[in-house]
C-alpha cells in the first residue's frame, strides 16, 4: 500500500501537491491503524475470556478424569475381589453336588 502511495506521491509535479498527497495518504493510513487497534481492543475482551474459559475447562476436565480414574480402580479391585469370592462359591457349589450325588447312590 505504501509502495502504490509512493508512486502516487512522484507521479504529481508540484512539491505542493506532492505534501498534500503524502499528508492525506498518511491521514488514510493513520486512520486505517486508529480502526485496527480500535477493533482489537473491542474484541481483545472476547479473546481474554475465550482463553480464560479454555483453561478452566481443561483444568476442570483434567480434575473430572482423576477422578473418574479412582472411580475405575476401585472399581476393578471390587470387581477382583467378587471374582475370587464366586470361584470359592463355584468350587463349594461343586463339593455340595459330589456330596449329594453320593448320597444318593447310596
Amino acid at each position: 500500500m505504501q509502495l502504490i502511495i509512493a508512486k502516487k506521491i512522484r507521479a504529481t509535479t508540484s512539491s505542493r501537491l506532492k505534501r498534500a498527497a503524502f499528508y492525506y495518504a498518511m491521514k488514510g493510513v493513520i486512520r486505517l491503524e486508529t480502526e485496527i487497534v480500535g477493533m482489537f481492543l473491542k474484541e481483545s475482551g472476547f479473546a481474554a475470556l475465550f482463553v480464560w474459559m479454555l483453561y478452566s475447562t481443561m483444568k476442570t476436565n483434567k480434575e473430572r478424569e482423576a477422578n473418574y480414574q479412582a472411580v475405575i480402580e476401585k472399581n476393578q479391585d471390587v470387581i477382583e475381589t467378587q471374582a475370587q469370592a464366586f470361584s470359592t462359591l463355584s468350587q463349594d457349589v461343586n463339593e455340595i453336588k459330589q456330596i449329594i450325588v453320593q448320597d444318593s447312590k447310596n
